[in-house]
């Protein structure tokens, strides 16, 4: 989980401190003083002027308290545990604190989107000058915060005032990672004979110590390290396997929508975007180099590549993958392919609903889904040849392209690729 800092509280809109329940009970109290005073009733008076004493006794506590926590130092920081970790500078003494109710309120909203999400709010309390809080994680994504206060309250919560200057707070942009899923795919549209381990170049040869050079994703322990003491050349024997036809996997996510995605809709993006987790970490472990090709909302996009050589590379695919994000606005697909390395394999990670019409180049497949929890699955396969339609053969340079009555057979000739399409 990374963050980055940011100093200073800026939000400027007016807060007016009596609050709803607070306006209640003071109408509430003004209704028994007036029926007090006006019909004799000593207990409706009684209790109308508790109230109002206590309301007026709470409301200069809390104006008394407001220099005295302005003069404080506020930091925050968030753990790699889904924690947060508060420590204050200048901490009143326990006289002072018991004046009012202390909190933070930190507001985030889901950033890479143009669509107006539901804010999550984060509320602290603050119990000692150094405490440490655990965080339910809201949901896969990455988020700014948007606003942030100090708020001191009455126990009755009567008033609440907002300290929008307090000398510092370290306020964070946050980054919950996707959780990889286990999936099934459809046997219908998965290409689950398709060969991922790619296909042996011995001919029917007597000689087993043939060799080949030795090509990037080769398992090197098969390395014939006495021909390389030879000739200073890496080779392997000829009948050994060859790699994956791409040993390079470049990820394109569809993320943008026509209509205002809905909050199932979005839970399902982020299903599925779990379930990939899943696929993309056991191609990582099988020696595949991943990229991510990822739009963003200025027409521009960030790239991500990882090497299972690397250090943390499971960790830092799985952070990036909270990036992508339904959005009305963003470039288009088609500007992202002319960027991807000749030879490698494209894989476009797409809810069926906005499976997008594109020119389909040699090894482009679509990973796409959630595949539903249920034995439906033909309807679910007849879904998706509803929306994969991919016309237009006249354009150069010359691509491979599919109408929709040749889905099926462009489902089955995926097994002679070398790599598997997958509805998760």
């Amino acid at each position: 989980m990374h963050y980055q800092k940011n100093h200073k509280y800026n939000n400027k809109k007016l807060h007016f401190p009596l609050t709803i329940r607070g306006l209640s009970f003071l109408l509430l109290s003004l209704i028994l003083l007036f029926i007090g005073f006006n019909r004799g009733e000593l207990v409706a008076a009684l209790v109308g002027t508790l109230l109002i004493v206590y309301m007026l006794v709470s409301f200069i506590l809390c104006i008394i308290s407001i220099p005295i926590w302005n003069k404080t130092s506020v930091f925050g920081s968030w753990n790699k545990t889904n924690s947060f970790s508060l420590s204050i500078m200048n901490y009143p003494i326990f006289f002072l604190r018991l004046f009012c109710s202390q909190r933070i309120l930190l507001s985030f909203l889901q950033a890479n989107t143009s669509v107006n999400t539901k804010q999550w709010n984060l509320t602290i309390s603050i119990i000692s000058n150094e405490s440490i809080h655990q965080i339910k994680s809201p949901r896969r994504g990455v988020f700014s915060v948007n606003k942030s206060f100090l708020i001191l309250e009455d126990y009755a919560r009567f008033f609440s005032f907002r300290l929008t200057k307090p000398a510092s707070l370290c306020t964070e942009t946050v980054i919950f990672p996707a959780v990889p899923k286990s999936y099934r795919s459809t046997k219908a549209v998965s290409g689950s004979t398709g060969q991922s381990k790619g296909k042996s170049t011995f001919k029917r040869s007597e000689n087993l110590y043939e060799t080949r050079v030795y090509i990037p994703g080769d398992d090197p322990r098969k390395i014939n390290w006495k021909v390389y003491a030879h000739s200073q050349t890496l080779t392997v024997r000829e009948g050994e396997l060859l790699p994956p036809p791409s040993a390079e996997l470049v990820c394109l996510f569809n993320i943008k929508t026509i209509y205002l995605p809905s909050s199932e809709l979005q839970a399902m993006f982020t299903e599925l975007i779990n379930r990939s987790a899943t696929f993309l970490l056991e191609h990582l472990r099988n020696n595949h180099i991943i990229s991510f090709i990822i739009p963003s909302l200025q027409n521009s996009h960030d790239i991500f590549r990882f090497d299972n050589r690397e250090r943390n590379c499971s960790t830092q695919l799985l952070e990036a993958l909270a990036l992508p994000a339904l959005s009305l606005e963003g470039p288009a697909l088609e500007s992202f392919l002319p960027s991807v390395p000749s030879g490698a394999t494209v894989l476009i990670i797409s809810l069926p609903e906005t499976i997008p019409s594109l020119k389909l180049r040699k090894n482009t497949f679509f990973l796409t889904g959630p595949f539903p929890q249920s034995e439906k699955k033909q309807s679910f396969s007849k879904r998706l040849q509803q929306y994969l339609f991919l016309p237009d053969q006249n354009q150069e340079p010359p691509v491979r392209t599919y109408s929709q009555p040749e889905f099926i057979a462009w489902i089955e000739s995926l097994s002679q690729e070398g790599f598997r399409a997958y509805i998760l």
